[in-house]
């Protein structure tokens, strides 16, 4: 149970990361979101059911081991004395190990929510940016349009004084 300190530690650096990227500046962010959206497992679901089963297996051994190493009687004799600090130290070692096997339940819980808020504010954003793409491109071309209604307009309006112009040129030039 000593490796359970050990992803205890680990989680709580990974939370950390997660937690402060959130007030990291944009130009940092958006590389880590870009890096953390490409991440795709093909059975996540099954890899987290697997940690959680180990975690929750190692949580209950800590417990049914606390349980084991309970309170003994004793007669007064030395001993019995060393029989007791023996079980008490193997029953404090077995609490400590539940309260670590707890915490790194508990993280690994708060971890994966954080994974998942994550994943989704990703999309979240790409699908904003999509949307605000799309709506950029739209009053473009609404301009566009707008600009070629009025220009078609105006060409047939420059055509038609050119035609006009051809015309009194060509009617002052054949009688004169």
């Amino acid at each position: 149970m000593w490796w359970a300190y050990y992803i205890l530690v680990g989680e709580t650096a990974i939370c950390f990361i997660l937690i402060v990227l959130s007030y990291m500046p944009v130009v940092i962010q958006r590389p880590i979101f870009n890096l953390i959206s490409k991440i795709n497992f093909a059975y996540i679901q099954q890899i987290v059911f697997a940690i959680l089963a180990c975690l929750a297996g190692m949580f209950v051994h800590a417990l049914h081991t606390a349980s084991k190493h309970g309170h003994h009687e004793h007669n007064g004799s030395e001993q019995t004395m060393k029989d007791k600090m023996f079980h008490d130290n193997k029953r404090l070692r077995a609490e400590r190990n539940s309260y670590i096997c707890f915490g790194c339940l508990f993280l690994f819980l708060v971890l994966v929510q954080l994974w998942v808020l994550l994943k989704k504010f990703i999309l979240l954003q790409k699908e904003g940016e999509l949307k605000d793409s799309k709506i950029v491109r739209l009053q473009a071309l609404e301009k566009q349009v707008k600009n070629n209604q009025s220009g078609a307009g105006l060409m047939k309006m420059v055509e038609e004084q050119e035609k006009s112009k051809d015309k009194a040129a060509g009617k002052g030039g054949g009688g004169g």
